[in-house]
């Protein structure tokens, strides 16, 4: 069962109530993918564990920062369901899949750029 709020106001000059019209902003996010190409996701999707998750990740990271050079700390794919372990198991797979080249940093968080080659773009 689902239950419906309406906004109902006083319309002064018809004297009844009527509905009320407002934009109301939604919570939902939305991921653009235009800029990406399907062939990556495929490759991607074949790859063990959270590749195609962590991949998603860094697409939209890079769509939102317009640019396919990025930091990916552990945040960055926490909402995708990836842990710190798993990221880097991602990553690894995602660069050995030349999807990503990947520069690992000692202590600090890897700088990924995305690899779009012309048979994927």
């Amino acid at each position: 069962m689902s239950l419906e709020t309406v906004n109902l106001r006083w319309n002064t000059s018809s004297q009844r109530l009527e509905e009320e019209t407002s934009c109301v902003r939604s919570t939902e996010r939305f991921l653009q993918l235009s800029q990406a190409p399907l062939d990556w996701f495929e490759k991607a999707a074949r790859l063990p564990g959270k590749a195609l998750a962590v991949g998603l990740a860094i697409w939209a990271l890079a769509i939102a920062m317009k640019t396919k050079t990025i930091m990916v700390a552990p945040i960055s794919v926490k909402e995708f369901g990836v842990d710190a372990a798993a990221k880097s198991r991602a990553l690894s797979a995602l660069a050995k899949a030349d999807l990503i080249s990947m520069e690992s940093r000692k202590g600090r968080f890897p700088i990924v750029t995305l690899v779009v080659s012309d048979e994927t773009a």
